[in-house]
Order: structure tokens, then C-alpha cells, then sequence
């Protein structure tokens, strides 16, 4: 009699793990570009990389160098470098966070070494900031809030180096580097 009593709730208890497991597999699935911004096509297009490299010294001290890139009109989208930078996002695959099914966030953070960030205005008026740091994390920015995914390996190493292709060396005011 004490089985059967255990019995139901422990088989409720493993079909909700179950369902649980299932809607998180689910939600993680990759994502085309497509499924991650709609079907509406870009209209602008501006995009910035930066990446510091720490040297250590031999008295144990170390310095940061910080490289910046800025490319904007030269990353239009009806140019050959802004269609080269959005046929990698379009080629990519995103897996979105668990954290998101939480709702968006007014704040999430990278640790990272590197970074891509992307303004992008689509033809329906919306606009996206993207981030893509160079342990594969992409945090997309929308109208309500922040969204956390993870983006295809190399895709940020191909951003970049449209980027530094496309772009200009930028100072740390932000002045373009002589």
C-alpha cells in the first residue's frame, strides 16, 4: 500500500523533469538568422571591433593594448563588405540562453578579451545592436531589453576580420588613428 502511495508523485515528479529537460533542449535548439531577427532585411548597418591584448612585463607588471576598428559606410549593406559581413550572419547558427525565458535583461555582461559590436537597422524600422564576444557569447539588443545567445564558432573571428578588413583604426577618444 505505501508503494502505491509513492508510486504517483514520484511519476509526476519524473514527467515534469522530463517536460522540463524536453522545453529546454527545445528552447536551446540552434537558430537560423532568420528565426533570431525575422524576415526583414537590413537597411543600415554600422559596426565597431575592439580587442586588448595583455602583455606581462618581466618585473610583473603587465599593459593592455586595445585595438579599435570603426566601419560604417563601408559596411552598407548594398556594399560588397556589408554583404560579406551579413551573409556570415545570415550562414550562422544561434543558440538562445536558458536565462531568456526569464524575460529580457536591462543588463548582461561579457568576459571576454574581444569584441564585435553591430548597429543594424532592418527595413520594417527595428533596430538591433549585436555583440559578439570572442568566446562565442552574442547578446542582442532589442527595443525591451537585453537577449543572451551563443553564436557559431569562428563566426566572430569572420566579423573581425571583415571588420579590420572594411574598417579604420580608431583612437581611444574615438577619433579616427592617424
Amino acid at each position: 500500500m505505501c508503494r502505491r502511495r509513492l508510486f504517483l508523485p514520484a511519476a509526476l515528479l519524473t514527467a515534469v523533469l522530463a517536460a522540463a529537460i524536453a522545453l529546454g533542449l527545445w528552447y536551446t535548439r540552434p537558430r537560423s538568422w532568420d528565426a533570431l531577427v525575422g524576415n526583414a532585411e537590413a537597411a543600415a548597418l554600422s559596426a565597431l571591433y575592439s580587442e586588448a591584448t595583455l602583455t606581462v612585463t618581466t618585473g610583473g607588471g603587465s599593459t593592455a593594448d586595445v585595438s579599435t576598428y570603426r566601419a560604417d559606410g563601408a559596411l552598407a549593406p548594398d556594399t560588397p563588405g556589408g554583404a560579406a559581413l551579413l551573409s556570415v550572419l545570415e550562414d550562422g547558427r544561434y543558440r538562445a540562453a536558458l536565462l531568456n525565458l526569464a524575460g529580457p535583461r536591462d543588463q548582461l555582461g561579457q568576459d571576454t578579451g574581444g569584441s564585435v559590436q553591430l548597429s543594424l537597422t532592418l527595413d520594417d524600422g527595428t533596430a538591433l545592436s549585436l555583440t559578439f564576444g570572442d568566446a562565442g557569447q552574442l547578446t542582442v539588443g532589442r527595443e525591451d531589453g537585453l537577449y543572451a545567445y551563443t553564436a557559431d564558432c569562428g563566426q566572430y573571428e569572420a566579423l573581425a576580420a571583415l571588420i579590420r578588413v572594411h574598417g579604420q583604426p580608431v583612437s581611444e577618444d574615438g577619433a579616427p588613428a592617424p
